[in-house]
This record gives structure tokens, C-alpha cells and sequence, in this order.
């Protein structure tokens, strides 16, 4: 199971990540859109992105390499579509200590469906997975004599609405984890998230100040929460790409799910680069 979740991620990461090709239109088929019909949710600790950042309180630092790739958009008379892929890595490590990584989490969304219900209203569906481990050197050092297993598998739910009153987006939605093991098989099947970017505002050309906010709702910690929020400032350019410099705040159960059980609080210095 773990080779098969680590060949799927490594491909589509490859394919996401490595391609650069040309918009193509074919009627009701556009392959390789350029633009992203939904936008990343950028308080998001998880989403697919690149980033690095450090935790203030003890200069650990966390970073992901990802992104999400549209494949298609689909048009035929009232109905329409975009297809993306979507994969990333977030990796846990402690310079200060002799252990450098210490947690690899994989996330996979195998294909996104984003629906445009009306110009402000979204919606999505996506299928995904995601695997959480347990370092060589952490599991040394930590002394433990088994890892914890974590997986989910589930179907993701989100509506995405555009605001002009509050300048950018808000979003909610749920995950159902159909196949869900912490170390053992859960029945704790819900996950909610709400969020947004909101106060997006220009300092000056291409260099946006705005703020974020995302919040889980977990079913399998008694629906205790998962808490961030960001401020930051984003730099923009001609390619559609962005570079994000953002601090943030976050409290609450850990994400990783080798610490599922402890909840965390620290501030975050982080930069991100959207695709």
C-alpha cells in the first residue's frame, strides 16, 4: 500500500510540476487551461503549494513542494468544468536538533472537478488520499519500537464563493474519510473546513496585502479544531504566478498525523509560491 501511494504521488508531483505546455482549445475541450478556476485557499496549512516557513518559538521549520495543475476545461452548451490534479509533500524538520526530518506527509487529490454554478459560486468534488510518516532519524531517536499508520481516503465537497464586499473569497466545505486508520480502522468519518482571503489591497503595482483564515473541524478529535490565521503580502507578475510572504497563527490539534493526538500553538514566518 505505502509503494503504491508513493508511486501515485511521485507521478502526479512529476506531472504537475514538471510540465510546461501550451493552452490548446478543441471546441468544447480546452487541454492545459492557463488560468485556475478556483484559487488556493492560502491559509490553508495543507494546500498543494510550495512554501517554507519557521516556527518562532524554536526555529523548526516547515515546507511543502506541490502544486495544482488544470488539465481541462470542459464546455458543452449550459454545462462546463475544469479538471485539475493536485499533489503535495509537507515535511517536518528541527535544524537545532540532531534530527533534521521528522514527519513526510503526502496529500494527493487524483482529480479536481470544479463546477462554475453561476460568475461568484463554485462548486467542487475532488477524490483524494492522503499518508502521514514518521522519519528514519525520528523514529531512532524517539525511541519507538512501531510508527503510527495514518491514512485517509476520501471525497471532498466545497463550495467557493467570490466577494466583492469583502474583497477575495470565502470557502466551506467537507472531506468523508471512507478508509481511515490511525493505527487501527477509525469510524470517525467527517472533516469540515471553512476559510477565505478577504481586505485584499493594493500597496502598490503588482504587491497585494491581504488576509486568511482557515479552520478545520475534525470528527476524530471530538470535533476539536485546527486553526490559521495569516496576514501577508503577495507579489504578483505577468505569468499568473505569485510569490506570498505571510505570517501566521496557529493553534489547535496538530495536522500532521503522526501527532494527531496533541494540539500545538506557535507563530509562523513563511513564504509560499503559488502555481
Amino acid at each position: 500500500m505505502k509503494k503504491i501511494t508513493l508511486f501515485l504521488f511521485l507521478s502526479l508531483h512529476f506531472f504537475a510540476n514538471s510540465f510546461v505546455v501550451a493552452e490548446t482549445n478543441w471546441g468544447w475541450l480546452t487541454m492545459f487551461p492557463q488560468r485556475r478556476l478556483v484559487p488556493a485557499f492560502p491559509a490553508n496549512p495543507t494546500a498543494h503549494q510550495f512554501s517554507a516557513g519557521q516556527i518562532l518559538k524554536n526555529r523548526n521549520v516547515i515546507g511543502s513542494m506541490g502544486a495544482i495543475l488544470p488539465v481541462a476545461n470542459l464546455q458543452w452548451d449550459w454545462f462546463s468544468a475544469q479538471l485539475s490534479v493536485g499533489s503535495s509533500v509537507y515535511a517536518y524538520l528541527n535544524p537545532p536538533e540532531d534530527v533534521n526530518l521528522v514527519t513526510a506527509d503526502f496529500y494527493v487529490d487524483f482529480v479536481l472537478i470544479d463546477f462554475p454554478l453561476t460568475e461568484k459560486l463554485t462548486l467542487r468534488v475532488a477524490p483524494g488520499h492522503t499518508s502521514h510518516h514518521l522519519s528514519d532519524d525520528a523514529y531512532v531517536a524517539s525511541g519507538l519500537q512501531k510508527a503510527t499508520e495514518y491514512v485517509r481516503d476520501y471525497w471532498e465537497i466545497f463550495a467557493i464563493y467570490r466577494s466583492e464586499e469583502l474583497k477575495g473569497f470565502v470557502y466551506g466545505g467537507a472531506y468523508y474519510n471512507y478508509i481511515y486508520q490511525i493505527g487501527r480502522e477509525i469510524h470517525k468519518p467527517w472533516l469540515f473546513e471553512i476559510g477565505g482571503e478577504f481586505l485584499r489591497t493594493r500597496i502598490v503595482e503588482n504587491v497585494v496585502a491581504y488576509g486568511g483564515i482557515d479552520i478545520k473541524i475534525r470528527d476524530d478529535s471530538h470535533f476539536a479544531t485546527t486553526q490559521n490565521y495569516q496576514l501577508g503580502v503577495r507579489f504578483l507578475n505577468g505569468s499568473g504566478y505569485s510569490l506570498r510572504l505571510a505570517l501566521n497563527f496557529r493553534t489547535g490539534v496538530d495536522e500532521r498525523g503522526q501527532f494527531v493526538t496533541q494540539h500545538d500553538r506557535f507563530t509562523m514566518l513563511a513564504i509560499y509560491i503559488d502555481i
